[in-house]
């Protein structure tokens, strides 16, 4: 399916739900997020034991969830919130994996009583877990996030996996986490990495697996027989839209990683299972964004194209300074003009796209391509905004309200 012209081709609907809910506002293609799924068990289905885990960051719609749930989909969460969704949403606890380098004592309690994987991110923490499980009589199903000092060659602030990240226990200190935890009343089942976000080359999802093997490889001579092996997510999608795009394929993924856990069965004499805790590319390309033309303004040094979205609705162009692509689907001609796409908001970053070339007038309506990862998941009521509607455009092409706009009575509630 070619996602690109996705927007296009649903121009029609899409400029009908401009009108009837107005805008801002995300919509979803169910039949793109069924796709990514497949894509993933078509490169990994040589693999007899794999799974896949959704990082529930990226975009927590209930709806979106429960499509995944119903798809076979387990659930990387971050959060008591997250917990609440997957365990709301319907997902088998075996299926969750709890990950935060700073847990509460409310979302560990929860994640005991509900009986998922807590993935443990430090030292101190395996103590306030063992004090915490004692107190409710619980034995935990823990595993270890590693930090494996892997360079992803993304962008800084999407990197987890280099030495200076906050997360994960460093590389070297692995051994010694997993000997401390062997003296607890833990389950110990598993080793987690995640390295980063958006990531075009395999070398590093190779370098990841290499060294978490090694590690996988000197637990089980110590005794220490791990069930899974969780290589996190990071698979970068195609922003740009360009025809210029480099960034690897499912199957790349699968050709770099399966023979190195290949190797590691071999090893340890049985076939560990292989996880992966995709986020973007399942739901990414999944979601746009609309937002209408307010007005157009040009001065003797720059043309801007105003509109009614803000970072308060999509913060990664302000944040990562990321590239979405912009289409107006009101006009789809090319145009003579170079426009910044201006947000509304009361700052001089809030800027949604750079010296684009677009025809556009007032009223118009624009689609923001590859909105549905950190979208709505990162949106805020920055300058009392109200948080933008989320429809969904099922596989049989209904419109289905997920979540309506926010009101402004909303915002003024006095608790």
């Amino acid at each position: 399916m070619d996602t690109e012209e996705y927007p296009i081709k649903h121009k029609e609907i899409l400029l009908e739900i401009s009108e009837k809910f107005k805008t801002p506002t995300y919509i979803y293609f169910e039949d793109i997020l069924q796709e990514n799924v497949q894509k993933y068990r078509d490169a990994f289905k040589n693999y007899g034991q794999f799974r896949q885990m959704y990082a529930y960051k990226a975009n927590t719609n209930p709806a979106i969830c429960k499509i995944l749930k119903n798809l076979n989909v387990g659930a990387d969460c971050v959060s008591e919130g997250e917990l609440h969704m997957a365990k709301y949403t319907g997902v088998n606890p075996r299926d969750v994996i709890f990950t935060s380098n700073g847990k509460t004592d409310e979302s560990i309690e929860f994640a005991l009583n509900f009986g998922c994987t807590i993935n443990i991110d430090g030292f101190e923490e395996i103590e306030i877990i063992d004090e915490i499980s004692k107190r409710l009589d619980k034995k935990p199903k823990i595993s270890f996030r590693i930090n494996p000092e892997v360079n992803p060659h993304t962008h800084d602030k999407i990197a987890t996996g280099v030495k200076e990240s906050k997360f994960g226990i460093n590389i070297r200190q692995a051994i010694e986490a997993y000997k401390l935890a062997k003296q607890k009343n833990f389950e110990i089942l598993g080793i987690h990495c995640h390295i980063g976000s958006q990531i075009t080359e395999i070398e590093p999802f190779i370098e990841e697996a290499e060294k978490i093997s090694k590690i996988v490889t000197d637990l089980h001579d110590l005794g220490i027989n791990l069930k899974f092996v969780d290589l996190g997510g990071g698979l970068g999608i195609d922003y740009p839209h360009d025809g210029n795009y480099n960034g690897l394929t499912h199957d790349d993924l699968a050709n770099g990683i399966i023979p190195i856990i290949e190797n590691l069965n071999k090893d340890l004499g049985y076939e560990i299972e292989l996880i992966l805790e995709p986020g973007r590319s399942i739901v990414g390309n999944a979601g746009i964004l609309l937002t209408k033309v307010l007005s157009i303004k040009r001065t003797p040094y720059k043309k801007f194209i105003n509109v009614d979205a803000g970072f308060n609705d999509l913060i990664r162009p302000a944040m990562y300074d990321a590239y979405h692509k912009i289409l107006n689907l009101s006009n789809l001609s090319d145009g003579d003009e170079i426009f910044d796409i201006a947000g509304n908001l009361c700052e001089s970053g809030d800027i949604l796209g750079k010296n684009r070339k677009i025809a556009a007038k007032r009223n118009d309506v624009l689609a923001i391509f590859d909105a549905g990862a950190y979208g709505f998941s990162m949106s805020s009521n920055y300058n009392s905004t109200l948080k933008p509607a989320e429809i969904l455009i099922t596989k049989d092409k209904k419109v289905k309200l997920l979540r309506g706009r926010e009101k402004f009575e909303d915002l003024l509630k006095i608790y």
